[in-house]
């Protein structure tokens, strides 16, 4: 086994297997100092091997986490600038991304519902001229969706 295919073994066994070093250099028949040297050499090129194990073993409810943030943060540039939806690949892509969140997290679906018809309730008063219920509601709008929330993540 080359140098290079030891430092690929040690790096793939730190962060993949979860091996300290001292396990590492009994398998690769290395010294564990030049194990820590590698270990170094990445990080100072941007080659964390401690992140990418934290990464490689994110629960399934992390990577969720991670992946509805990052539609969310493309959401807010379309809300920002809605003709970027005219541009079929970001069109198409929030659709898969919609499909997915739906696929992930069903309970996000009916949260999202249960948010707009509080929504709905709101300009409903609004509209009605019921100024006196409109205000009422919204002076409790925050609590009621805070409780809708409470509900749905403890389902």
């Amino acid at each position: 086994m080359s140098n290079e295919d030891k430092r690929n073994e040690a790096k793939r066994l730190y962060i993949r297997e979860n091996k300290d070093i001292k396990e590492i250099a009994k398998i690769i028949h290395a010294a564990e100092a030049t194990i820590y040297r590698w270990k170094k050499e990445d990080k100072d090129n941007n080659e964390d091997w401690d992140e990418n194990r934290d990464t490689y073993n994110l629960s399934p409810e992390e990577i969720e986490k991670i992946y509805l943030e990052s539609v969310k943060e493309m959401i807010v540039d379309i809300k920002k600038d809605p003709s970027l939806m005219r541009d079929s690949k970001v069109a198409d892509a929030m659709s898969k991304h919609i499909a997915n969140l739906k696929k992930l997290n069903p309970k996000q679906l009916y949260l999202g519902v249960g948010l707009e018809v509080l929504k709905v309730i709101a300009e409903y008063f609004k509209k009605n001229n019921e100024e006196k219920l409109h205000q009422e509601f919204i002076h409790h709008f925050d609590g009621i969706r805070n409780e809708i929330i409470n509900y749905f993540e403890s389902q």
